[in-house]
């Protein structure tokens, strides 16, 4: 659910804002609302400490070595150290990669020293490097000696010496400053180099608590800086506007009167920016590491969509991979997963959402008889439920399941307008969505279309046309959205339509579990067929994971949530709190 939040000001005198500031701060309830954009050389100032701190800890984090962790007192000189080095590797870097280019450019002319050329060249013996077309090396010039290196893509790469400088009649090709054996030595002390400076960084680690810790602290002087710049200032007060979880503003209110603040409470107005903040059961909350990962939240006048979509969400996943033994791949990372990050990640959310998922991947695997495929298995292991192996009834069931949950969105938006006789729009729309149930099992399965089923589009049509504004609005704004209406049936046969994805992905997944498993049996050189066996198993799993993030959760925020009229337009509640004492 979507926590009630109260609006909130607070007055105070000018000259005691900064005290009740770190009181609030202290207190960690309220969500401030910034009269104006935070400015300043203070507020500057910290926000390059933290960049500083994030681009060290990006550094330092993924690093896997252990160092027993020290204090820190000054952070400045260290941090900078660490992002000059890794400034100097990427510098480094980035010129042995040109370096390189040059290297497979030159191997194949073999090893030679340009200084010799040019010495040569003082000498009165000229010697160039060109490149002719194979075909016309018979019409060199008799004075030139000519002798190939190499030749590739009828192209001859030759050296030509003569006894006098003189422009040849074909391409000629500049040597390098450097030659090959040189530039491959200074690759390698490069290389040395980019060792060495790793080692320095690595001896920082010890550091990296307190850099957390420094980041910890600049991050809560930087909170109170914009809260302090941001607020309204007058000559004599200062207000602060914020917003609070309604459960909270009692205790925000004692406090207020305790150190005799001026205070106003009141319910947040329709055109407020309010923040949310979801809280739901545990069961629930494992919907939010998806939500999260993709960075979405209702805003505060939506809905929140929590249970409906870890229902759909979970059965989404299980028909997209639909492979039991695949499943039980994916749980066994997880568990290791779980297992190794145990004592760094304190949210185990996400593996508890992981467990669920891949739990239901290896029902529907056994529920339809898939464990790495389905051809190469024994008469003896049989689906447990035949019926979903036919393809027109896995697809009747994809368009079933498609109306149950666009259903779900329009009920659910047709309480949300109640008792406004717009209401009646959703049911209408409701309406469309069952005729087009019907539509689509018609055209794709080549069922019949019901005769009763014409009234779902008769009476839903005129509903949702009818209701769709206030009748005051209904002559000014209707015939601007006659077209935007008509798109909105075909949509909605679309979106219908569009489920039918669940059974073409897991369908396509197990194809491709099948032709991995007639691997083993080709007749492929060297070991060829089993690494393909492997490798085909190794990218269907890939593939199908890949699935997840452009079906299944399409199918939850576009189709469901555009039905039930959610845009996703939430700001996260961020209290004002310090967050050095969690480090």
């Amino acid at each position: 659910m979507i926590v009630p939040m109260k609006k909130v000001f607070i007055i105070m005198q000018n000259k005691h804002h900064k005290p009740v500031l770190r009181q609030l701060q202290d207190l960690g309830v309220l969500h401030v609302e910034h009269d104006k954009i935070p400015s300043g050389h203070g507020v500057q100032k910290m926000q390059e400490e933290r960049r500083k701190l994030e681009q060290v800890l990006a550094v330092l984090k993924p690093l896997k070595k252990e160092a027993e962790q020290k204090n820190l007192t000054e952070w400045h000189s260290h941090a900078d150290g660490i992002l000059r080095y890794v400034e100097e590797i990427e510098g480094i870097k980035d010129d042995m990669n040109k370096r390189q280019v040059a290297i497979s450019q030159w191997e194949k002319w073999g090893d030679f020293n340009p200084d010799d050329i040019r010495v040569l060249k003082q000498k009165g013996l000229f010697v160039k490097l060109c490149q002719i077309p194979v075909k016309q090396l018979n019409n060199v010039p008799k004075d030139i000696i000519l002798k190939t290196v190499f030749t590739a893509g009828g192209q001859a790469r030759c050296v030509a010496v003569m006894d006098e400088n003189k422009d040849l009649p074909f391409d000629e090709v500049t040597p390098p400053q450097t030659g090959l054996a040189e530039m491959q030595s200074i690759q390698l002390a490069e290389q040395d180099k980019i060792a060495e400076l790793e080692a320095i960084i690595e001896n920082e680690l010890c550091y990296l608590k307190a850099f957390e810790t420094a980041l910890a602290k600049c991050e809560d002087i930087l909170a109170f800086e914009e809260a302090s710049v941001g607020m309204k200032h007058d000559e004599d007060l200062s207000v602060l506007k914020g917003f609070i979880p309604a459960e909270q503003s009692e205790v925000l209110e004692k406090t207020a009167k305790a150190e005799g603040w001026g205070i106003l409470i009141q319910d947040p107005d329709e055109d407020d920016e309010v923040p949310t903040l979801l809280k739901n059961s545990k069961v629930v909350n494992l919907s939010k590491p998806a939500m999260d990962m993709i960075e979405i939240l209702p805003g505060y006048n939506e809905v929140d969509v929590s249970k409906v979509f870890i229902v759909f969400f979970t059965l989404f996943f299980g028909m997209l991979i639909g492979d039991a033994a695949y499943g039980l791949i994916f749980g066994g990372l997880t568990m290791f997963a779980h297992f190794k990050l145990k004592d760094k990640i304190k949210d185990k959310t996400a593996f508890h959402l992981l467990y669920l998922l891949t739990g239901f991947t290896v029902v529907w695997g056994v529920l339809t008889g898939t464990y790495f495929g389905q051809q190469w298995l024994p008469d003896s292991i049989s689906p447990v439920i035949p019926w979903l192996n036919d393809p027109e009834n896995l697809q009747w069931l994809c368009f079933t399941i498609a109306l149950v949950h666009l259903s779900v969105a329009r009920v659910w938006a047709f309480t949300r307008r109640l008792p406004s006789l717009t209401a009646l729009a959703e049911l209408g729309w409701l309406l469309i969505v069952w005729g087009m149930y019907f539509l689509a099992n018609m055209f794709v399965l080549g069922r019949e279309f019901p005769l009763f089923a014409k009234w779902f589009f008769i009476v839903g049509i005129a509903l949702s046309f009818i209701f769709m504004f206030p009748f005051k609005e209904m002559a000014k704004k209707m015939p601007q959205q006659l077209i935007p209406f008509m798109l909105g049936i075909i949509g909605a046969g679309t979106d219908i339509i569009s489920y039918v994805r669940l059974f073409a992905v897991g369908l396509a997944t197990v194809a491709v579990a099948d032709a991995a498993n007639s691997m083993p049996g080709a007749d492929l050189p060297g070991g060829l067929n089993y690494f393909l066996f492997v490798f085909l198993h190794i990218l269907n799993m890939v593939l199908a994971a890949m699935a997840i993030l452009v079906h299944a959760i399409r199918l939850n925020v576009l189709e469901f949530s555009g039905h039930i009229g959610l845009e996703w337009a939430g700001l996260r509640y961020n209290p004002f709190k310090k967050k050095l004492k969690q480090v």
